[in-house]
C-alpha cells in the first residue's frame, strides 16, 4: 500500500476539481425534484468541473443517483473509507 502511494506522488500539490456531498437519507417526497440542487451546487464552485456524492452502502438507489456516473474506488483502502462514490 506504502509503494502504491508514493507512486501517485506528493498529493499536497494536487488540485481538487471536485466537490463532495455526502447523503444520509433523502425523503420520497424530495426524490423526484433531488436533482434540482446540482445546478446551484455547481454555481457555488464555479471553478470546479466535477460533484463527488457518497451515501451510506446500505442505502438504496434512488432517482438523483442517474444523473451520476459510478465511479470504483482506487484501492481497497478508500473502499474502506467510502463505500462508493458517484461522480
Amino acid at each position: 500500500a506504502e509503494a502504491a502511494l508514493a507512486a501517485e506522488g506528493d498529493r499536497s500539490s494536487w488540485k481538487s476539481n471536485a466537490f463532495c456531498i455526502t447523503l444520509f437519507c433523502m425523503d420520497e417526497s424530495f426524490e423526484s425534484r433531488a436533482a434540482d440542487f446540482l445546478r446551484p451546487a455547481f454555481a457555488l464552485f464555479p471553478q470546479l468541473d466535477y460533484c463527488v456524492i457518497t451515501l451510506p452502502h446500505v442505502t438504496a438507489e434512488f432517482q438523483l443517483l442517474y444523473s451520476f456516473t459510478m465511479v470504483p474506488p482506487r484501492s481497497e483502502a478508500a473502499a474502506g473509507a467510502t463505500p462508493f462514490g458517484h461522480v
